[in-house]
């Protein structure tokens, strides 16, 4: 059984950080894509080949995106833990406190609209968190048998 737990852990933290470079990277193509206004292709390879500094700078952003994640798992799942996990409405559990915080900084920044680099890596992060937290939360109440 505890060896289950830690390959189930690294493959947790596989897929987040396999999920924190996807959204890097799509965050950066959109961005240089719409900045030259050339192809998402045109794009990857000025991304990738073009210079060292965009390199670093996807990486460094892969690395932003990650330790975000890790923070908001920390935060929502210890600190948070039960007192106030749930939004109640009349003495019933309406939506988790997770999703309505990312939801709401998200509707925040729509309004704000700063059509750059970091508004496409937060949407992006802050969808697959929401997503990942209720996928956790349907799991908990056991309405999914796998995973």
């Amino acid at each position: 059984m505890n060896k289950l737990k830690e390959k189930m852990a690294l493959v947790y933290l596989a897929f987040n950080i396999l999920a924190a470079l996807a959204i890097a990277v799509a965050a950066n193509l959109i961005t240089i894509a719409s900045y030259y206004q050339i192809g998402y292709f045109r794009a990857l390879q000025r991304l990738l080949f073009n210079n060292f500094y965009t390199l670093a700078y996807l990486l460094l952003l892969w690395l932003l995106n990650y330790v975000v994640m890790e923070a908001f798992v920390e935060i929502f799942d210890n600190l948070v833990a039960q007192k106030y996990r749930y939004i109640k409405f009349k003495d019933r559990q309406v939506v988790s406190l997770a999703i309505a915080v990312t939801v709401l900084a998200i509707i925040v920044l729509l309004i704000l609209h700063p059509l750059d680099l970091y508004f496409y890596n937060f949407i992006g992060v802050a969808i697959y968190l929401a997503l990942r937290k209720g996928y956790q939360e349907i799991k908990e109440k056991g309405l999914v048998k796998f995973g």
